[in-house]
């Protein structure tokens, strides 16, 4: 059996950046995360970098294969994401997959391997180091109704505005991306 120290000289750290798929102007994380991540602690991971609650399904498409929790009575085919590691299904920089996440709004993210470097062991993993505009609001209906907010909230005329800017809080700044807050939901899912 390998002593501690060899097992920790064999995580490495994974460099990944997360762009929500359609989104114009782009929305992007970039986060670093071990390579002994699970697909479901990755699940974890970018549910709170997108300030999404997780009480929609999900599930990961790579490489032809399809990963998820699966339902008993209706997900042939799927595989169980509980045990399966990032580093098993995306061994090298340049990688790519999809995340999806609720159905019914179908959020898509495209996952890239940007890099896997040496484990610096001074930096707690997770870790978000950088990203580009909100979160989209969860139970929004997707990206294309996404798009009808933000054209409701432009516009002080627009019949939905005062609507709109209720449910999403009259501070909403789509252009803003919050680093601070997004490391603060991770420190708790650590």
């Amino acid at each position: 059996m390998p002593s501690a120290n060899k097992v920790t000289e064999l995580r490495r750290v994974y460099d990944l950046k997360i762009t929500l798929m359609g989104a114009d102007p782009h929305i992007w994380r970039r986060l670093q995360v071990t390579s002994d991540t699970t697909l479901n602690k990755l699940h974890q991971i970018v549910l709170s970098i997108m300030g999404w609650s997780g009480t929609h399904q999900h599930r990961f498409s790579i490489g032809g294969k399809i990963y998820g929790i699966p339902a008993p009575d209706n997900d042939a085919g799927m595989i169980g994401e509980q045990d399966v590691r990032l580093s098993h299904v995306a061994a090298r920089p340049g990688k790519r997959f999809v995340y999806e996440y609720d159905p019914g709004d179908n959020w898509r993210l495209e996952v890239l391997v940007e890099d896997i470097s040496a484990l610096e062991h001074e930096t707690r993993y997770p870790v978000c180091t950088a990203g580009a505009r909100a979160n989209p609001p969860e139970n929004i209906g997707g990206i294309f109704r996404y798009f009808d907010l933000l054209e409701a909230l432009r516009d002080e005329r627009h019949p939905a505005h005062d609507v709109m800017a209720q449910w999403v809080g009259r501070d909403f700044d789509p252009g803003f991306f919050d680093l601070e807050a997004a490391n603060a939901r991770l420190a708790r899912i650590a």
